[in-house]
């Protein structure tokens, strides 16, 4: 999986995103990874003095300054997310070129292995012919699949299956009397999948 920068300067003080801006100027002129890159770099030059200017300026309080530094310091950051787009892009995966821009590296994301699913309960609604099925939330959980079958359960049985974000969902309209088994999995990144244990009932 190809590496990511990090791109999100939204919590960057304004002496720091100039730090930043000069700093990517500076790593990208004549950087042998990206000779096209030079004409992008003249706008983040002088967006970063405006906003150094701006920055002392503001120092006194004054509100339009204020504003005036604010408006700056977004539109830094702006042409510095459109330029670190333009890196990854050209950059091809390669971390040497990436690092070799100024741009630091976004930590990869940490996957959570999914824990297979606790307290799976399944009881009567409040109507005949409900069924209420929930789960205790499952950490890294980004969906859930709810599944019932009627009796009798095999191989070959076929689930009935709602997909849901949430852990609780209320079946309606079952046949009185007649015995069903259910079940519920857990849904995480990269297609992880874990299943509860499977329980029945007869419906009344």
């Amino acid at each position: 999986m190809n590496r990511k920068l990090a791109l999100n300067f939204r919590k960057h003080s304004g002496p720091d995103l100039i730090t930043d801006a000069y700093r990517v100027v500076n790593k990208l002129t004549d950087n042998e990874f990206f000779p096209e890159v030079k004409p992008l770099l003249a706008p983040i030059l002088e967006t970063a003095n405006q906003l150094q200017h701006a920055v002392v300026e503001a120092s006194d309080g004054d509100s339009l300054k204020i504003i005036i530094k604010n408006d700056m310091k977004e539109k830094l950051i702006a042409l510095l997310r459109e330029l670190g787009d333009w890196i990854e892009k050209h950059s091809n995966g390669d971390d040497l070129a990436m690092v070799s821009s100024g741009f630091m590296l976004a930590k990869p994301r940490k996957e959570i292995s999914l824990q297979n699913p606790v307290e799976f309960i399944i009881i009567p609604g409040k109507n005949m012919g409900e069924i209420i099925m929930q789960v205790k939330r499952v950490n890294g959980a980004k969906a859930y699949i709810f599944q019932y079958t009627p009796d009798p359960l095999t191989d070959d049985s076929k689930w009935k299956t709602i997909n849901s974000t949430k852990r609780k969902i209320v079946i309606t309209q079952l046949p009185l009397g007649v015995k069903f088994f259910f079940r519920m999995a857990a849904i995480g990144a990269r297609n992880q999948v874990v299943y509860t244990k499977t329980l029945f009932r007869y419906i009344a």
